[in-house]
């Protein structure tokens, strides 16, 4: 999806290259780290797909790393460009990604699988009596960089063996000041903040899905940990925030706030457990202004609710009747992209009119990833035998293309088309009111030659409340 973080990222890159270089990995260097050790400010470090055993630091060098996502906008070089930190050679720097030299905003990581770090051992300069393990998939001390479109998965932060607290499972931040946007935060597990630690700290964190992260067994907090402030404010816009869980006597599945004081609008925070209160939990002064979110157990605030937000599948995109759409801030600021074949309304994954949508997919920077997400969420899909036989066929096609699915049970059908960039190609919806076995001759919606060019399309059936999304590819 061509959206506004994709056009600063690619502008960025692309002035960048006219005085420095791209270096390739692993065509003409072994490793990240050994292409990061040869760059100069400016430079490229452009990621082939393949799994690197290695634990990043950008040694205080303002470069792109990235992988090939940054041109392809395809999810797989996502989730095939794999940083895994399991065999760091030094236990105290464990994280998979490490900026704790200064770097900057043009210091931009993007387009990778993050994963099995656990942690970078510091020493706190607030307080130099303790020491702290923080940020198994990305620590981020003193500095601000820019991390965007990335997957931060099963990273664990639980050892608190020599120092006096482990945290931030997927990311820590400390006195810096990130920009952290698109990125899914993932089943990562700590002491506390299982998923994000912002720590005397500023913070711009938009359009993230934070889900499933699971700990806070020692101060608390599943989703998030705040701590203080740093001399930046703390902004978290279009996140959304579900299923977090703070263990044992932990508060605040969504967050845990100490002392900090935060800007919260737009975002969706859902179905978070903790051994008590509400899914935010404030302590010593800490206060959170949120603002036209979705809160389950309430919240005071300007065009805040408290409903059900209608998932729609296990990525939390949202259903049609969802009351989280176009009830985001009202102000254009923050409205959708719109779709410039439906004038006024929303570019996918947008929905409604072109007025914000609350949570990850709503917004300017509105998540989109990519919807080919099956290895990850373990979900069927790609003609695997499911409860409802859901298969297209021929895949690859031309220009005949069947749907066959099975039901049990009268249920609503709905099947939406999207191109590789999130632009809808076609859709079509049933009211089957009786069980048995169907075939759909899709030909006529794929023979739109102005939309069905050869590529890569995707195909999102709903059946009542199940999902399946299956990866389309078209020939001449």
């Amino acid at each position: 999806m061509k959206n506004t973080i994709w056009l600063v990222s690619v502008a960025v890159c692309l002035a960048w290259q006219l005085e420095s270089q791209i270096l390739h990995v692993p065509e003409s260097y072994n490793s990240i780290n050994e292409a990061i050790s040869s760059a100069s400010h400016g430079d490229t470090i452009l990621v082939n797909q393949g799994v690197y055993f290695e634990n990043i630091s950008f040694e205080g060098k303002n470069i792109v790393l990235t992988s090939y996502y940054l041109y392809t906008r395809d999810f797989e070089d996502i989730q095939h460009t794999v940083i895994n930190g399991s065999l760091a050679e030094n236990p105290d720097t464990a994280s998979c990604v490490m900026f704790y030299s200064g770097e900057d905003s043009t210091a931009v990581l993007e387009g990778f699988t993050i994963t099995q770090g656990t942690g970078t051992k510091w020493v706190d300069p607030q307080f130099p009596s303790y020491t702290w393990r923080s940020g198994g998939g990305i620590f981020i001390f003193q500095s601000s960089p820019t991390v965007i479109n990335n997957l931060i998965i099963n990273n664990d932060v639980s050892d608190e063996s020599e120092v006096d607290g482990a945290s931030g499972g997927g990311i820590c931040t400390y006195g810096g000041n990130p920009f952290i946007c698109n990125n899914l935060v993932w089943k990562n597990t700590a002491r506390y903040g299982a998923g994000v630690v912002i720590d005397y700290s500023g913070c711009t964190f938009k359009n993230n899905l934070v889900a499933w992260n699971i700990g806070g067994s020692a101060y608390g907090g599943g989703g998030f940990w705040m701590i203080g402030n740093g001399a930046a404010p703390i902004l978290l816009e279009n996140n959304t925030i579900v299923n977090n869980e703070a263990v044992e006597n932990g508060l605040g599945g969504a967050m845990y706030l100490w002392s900090t004081q935060l800007t919260v609008r737009n975002n969706i925070i859902w179905g978070n457990i903790q051994s008590a209160g509400g899914q935010i939990y404030m302590r010593s002064g800490a206060f959170a202004d949120v603002t036209y979110s979705d809160v389950e157990g309430g919240m005071e605030g300007d065009g805040n609710i408290d409903v059900d937000p209608l998932f729609n599948d296990s990525i939390f995109m949202l259903k049609l009747d969802s009351p989280c759409i176009d009830k985001g801030n009202p102000d254009t600021e923050f409205n959708d992209p719109e779709d410039p074949a439906n004038p006024g309304f929303a570019r996918w994954p947008g929905l409604g009119t072109i007025r914000n949508d609350m949570g990850a997919y709503g917004g300017q920077g509105c998540l989109n990833l990519g919807i080919d997400l099956v290895g990850v969420y373990e979900r069927p899909a790609n003609g695997e035998l499911n409860q409802f036989n859901v298969q297209l066929s021929p895949n690859p096609f031309s220009n005949k293309l069947i749907l066959s699915y099975q039901l049990d049970e009268p249920a609503r059908v709905s099947i939406t088309f999207f191109d590789n960039n999130g632009r809808r190609t076609g859709d079509l919806s049933f009211d089957h009111k009786q069980k048995g076995s169907f075939l759909i001759d899709l030909t006529t919606i794929v023979n739109k030659a102005q939309q069905w060019q050869p590529g890569i399309y995707y195909c999102n059936i709903a059946i009542g409340d199940d999902c399946f999304i299956n990866k389309l590819i078209k020939n001449r």
